[in-house]
């Protein structure tokens, strides 16, 4: 499959917790992501070409807000083999500029040492 990211896909040392809508819980957590999309893994399935609105809740030594809000697309979805984590791909679609910001804050700032 042909790989058609403009960005390098960055993978964060803390995987950071995902929130779906204004859940208490997260829904999973962010493994990398870049201004286009993201990668989680959940113990829920994604199935594909559904939209989500979510928050991702930022660490507050780095940021003053504490959390990024979006809405994105689920592209893809794969199961672990244990059967009980999926990871999947989301693209971004609507994130207000503020936001966006805070995304290449976090790429830049919460990398993982490769």
């Amino acid at each position: 499959m042909e790989d058609r990211r403009k960005y390098e896909r960055k993978n964060l040392a803390d995987h950071l917790d995902i929130f779906c809508g204004n859940a208490e819980q997260p829904i999973g957590r962010l493994i990398d992501i870049t201004p286009e999309g993201f990668m989680m893994r959940s113990k829920r399935l994604f199935e594909a070409q559904h939209t989500f609105h979510f928050n991702i809740s930022l660490p507050g030594f780095f940021f003053r807000r504490k959390q990024i809000t979006f809405t994105a697309v689920s592209i893809w979805c794969r199961r672990e083999d244990d059967f009980e984590t999926f990871y999947t791909g989301f693209q971004l679609r609507v994130i207000d500029p503020k936001n966006l910001q805070l995304i290449q804050n976090l790429v830049e700032r919460v990398l993982r040492v490769p």
